[in-house]
């Protein structure tokens, strides 16, 4: 009897149906990381026979296993445990293949950074089969139900910040073994990380507390639902407006019941789009957190991310030219994975501090001098700007505004050759100011 060849990585990352009451199964070894699955419970805290207790029926959508990728260095360490981690969300209709997350979390891991994926609720290991026939797909149950879309993104936000308390060793529990503990750093950095779908769903939690994650990553998303060209997953334009119709019809009929919802205000400003002023000044105060990776070829999502552009101020963006929606099928994805992963691995490892921006300089120079006889006589010149007339500045203001004002003063330095020209940039913040004071004025009247 010959001997059964061990399976391949990418056979692996087919689903597969584990026991779940198993704790903690390890899934495959690689070169410089292992995949573990963690046996989870959702947690379900809702009254009998709501919308979202039925959402996770039957069991296996309550209890499943989350798949870590570990790097081995960590493991083996006497004394450093892991300190940063990639929590990912995956995008809509999965239910077969692991395939971009195995890829991903390998790729994380072997540079030191762990990644765990969080599946969605009714997709891959967290989706029931009917008596094995083939998977359906999980929209066919959110063009029945639409507000499922919503109550999938709540449940999701309430499974991730269970796990972040037990990243964080804030949540212990005797059944998890010690597994947090023993292999994760309490201080550790989380990051977020989501693909598609999921990626609405990354950026709408990012927004909503961005002190919670070191970095957000949105890989082939970002546009609200209404610009999705579905056809590419089988769904037809009119079967996606009527969806969307639906949709809008029932927030209508909830809306003073969903107004009440901790999560609806930014799943409604993410997925629903129109992104109000509020969201956008949000977006622009943690863009230094954000990045956005988008496929040119991408059928579905637009490569485009206007909407989320907040003016004068710009995103980070890395296009990968010719690849479609889902990289894993496309061929022209190879060369690419490495450095896909390289720019996600450098991003996460380099966001850190906070930095000044050129905007950040001039607005807080300006709060700083306002209301100063200086700023009030501050007028546009060529001229050179000195030691002494610093000094003259520094004049008008208290011992601690001097501290900050010159610590503003030598940031300035990297955006300004001269100190003069960010002056200039000064009084036209004052005119603009001006400006809207005005129109306020107006418009009050």
């Amino acid at each position: 009897m010959g001997v059964v060849p061990p399976l391949s990585f990418f056979e692996q990352s087919r689903r597969r149906d584990y026991d779940t009451t198993q704790n903690t199964l390890f899934d495959y070894a690689g070169t410089h990381h292992v995949r573990i699955l963690k046996r989870f419970e959702a947690p379900s805290n809702y009254p009998d026979g709501s919308t979202s207790a039925r959402l996770l029926e039957p069991e296996r959508n309550r209890i499943f296993h989350l798949r870590f990728y570990l790097p081995k260095a960590a493991l083996i360490s006497k004394d450093e445990k892991i300190r940063d981690i990639v929590i990912m969300f995956n995008g809509l209709d999965e239910v077969d293949r692991f395939d971009l997350y195995d890829v991903l979390g390998q790729q994380f891991a072997e540079q030191g950074v762990a990644a765990v994926l969080l599946p969605t609720p009714h997709h891959l290991n967290r989706h029931t089969p009917r008596g094995g026939l083939k998977p359906v797909p999980p929209h066919e149950e959110l063009f029945r139900h639409p507000l499922l879309i919503y109550y999938n993104y709540k449940q999701s936000m309430l499974e991730s910040e269970l796990l972040i308390e037990k990243l964080r060793h804030q949540y212990v529990n005797d059944e998890d073994f010690d597994f947090y503990e023993a292999v994760f750093d309490p201080n550790l950095r989380i990051s977020i990380l989501g693909f598609s779908l999921g990626g609405l769903r990354a950026l709408a939690s990012f927004l909503q507390e961005p002190a919670k994650y070191h970095t957000c990553i949105v890989f082939n998303s970002g546009v609200e639902l209404a610009l999705l060209n579905t056809e590419f997953l089988a769904i037809t334009k009119a079967q996606w407006k009527d969806f969307l119709d639906k949709l809008n019809q029932k927030v209508e009929d909830k809306n003073d019941e969903l107004e009440q919802e901790k999560h609806w205000k930014y799943f409604s400003g993410v997925f629903l789009g129109g992104l109000p002023f509020w969201l956008k000044e949000r977006l622009k105060k943690n863009s230094h957190k954000l990045l956005f990776i988008l496929s040119g070829g991408d059928e579905i999502v637009p490569p485009k991310i206007g909407n989320l552009e907040v003016a004068g101020h710009g995103l980070t963006v890395f296009k990968i030219a010719g690849v479609g929606h889902v990289p894993t099928i496309d061929p022209q994805w190879s060369p690419w994975l490495v450095r896909v992963a390289d720019v996600i691995f450098n991003f996460v490892s380099q966001t850190g501090q906070e930095i000044f921006s050129h905007q950040d300089i001039v607005g807080e120079f300006a709060k700083l001098l306002k209301g100063t006889s200086y700023y009030g006589t501050l007028q546009r010149s060529e001229d050179e700007f000195g030691t002494d007339q610093l000094r003259e500045l520094l004049a008008c203001l208290s011992k601690e505004e001097r501290v900050a004002v010159l610590k503003l003063y030598y940031a300035s330095m990297a955006y300004y050759p001269r100190f003069r020209e960010l002056l200039n940039d000064l009084c036209k913040w004052k005119k603009r100011e001006r400006r809207i004071e005005s129109e306020n004025s107006r418009n009050s009247v």
